[in-house]
């Protein structure tokens, strides 16, 4: 783990009490909870996650996805809740890769957030250019794209593989 996530990992206990409670907005314009049901154990799990709005969909960009298996309950399109600005949503949740033709539709969009997100995931983003094939592999192979909207349908069959 880098010590940037490592950083934001150590934040998580106080995450999760500012975010369901009134002073939810001093994070949650950047900073959502996400309340899962785990596939294989049936527990139900809830933790902080650093998202991006476009309209109606979410999406959720994994800049370290070793060891961190939260985002395979999503590898077919499931159930998932979150909460934004103090309000539960409740939608569908899918994992993104780059097979799917929104992949980099999205990674590109949340890189071009900030001017500070691209060096979490990659040293040499260029956005007048967009993703290279090549940073298309290196994204894959260390970050991850979770998509949550409120309906199934949002979600195309090749959700992931």
């Amino acid at each position: 783990m880098s010590k940037v996530s490592g950083f934001f990992t150590s934040l998580n206990p106080l995450m999760m009490r500012i975010l369901p409670s009134p002073f939810h907005w001093l994070a949650s314009t950047q900073i959502a909870l996400v309340r899962f049901t785990g596939k294989k154990s049936g527990r139900v799990f809830t933790t902080p996650m650093a998202y991006h709005l476009f309209d109606d969909t979410l999406i959720i960009a994994l800049a370290e996805t070793r060891g961190r298996n939260w985002w395979r309950n999503y590898v077919e399109v499931a159930p998932m809740d979150i909460l934004i600005k103090g309000k539960w949503i409740s939608g569908f949740a899918s994992v993104l890769t780059p097979d799917n033709p929104e992949y980099k539709k999205w990674f590109e969009a949340v890189l071009n957030r900030a001017f500070f997100i691209p060096k979490i995931f990659l040293n040499d983003y260029n956005a007048r250019e967009g993703l290279s094939a090549s940073q298309m592999e290196a994204l894959h192979a260390q970050s991850g794209l979770v998509k949550f909207t409120r309906r199934r349908e949002d979600h195309s069959s090749k959700a992931a593989n």
